[in-house]
């Protein structure tokens, strides 16, 4: 059985994998700290931001 943190790990690699899918344009997708929370990826304004290449108000705005 895989403890919780190595799976919420796994379950956090994944999700900057499929970013990196999504995203296939040239960004610092390292960077950005994506939470993982009963299977659902979980990002600040500000990493959508950084993700985006838009102000964090433009975020909140939506």
């Amino acid at each position: 059985m895989v403890s919780g943190a190595a799976q919420e790990n796994a379950y956090r690699a994944d999700a900057k994998a499929a970013l990196r899918k999504m995203f296939a344009y040239s960004f610092p997708i390292d960077d950005i700290e994506v939470r993982v929370q009963n299977n659902d990826v979980w990002l600040t304004q500000m990493a959508i931001s950084e993700l985006f290449d838009v102000g964090r108000s433009v975020i909140a705005k939506h």
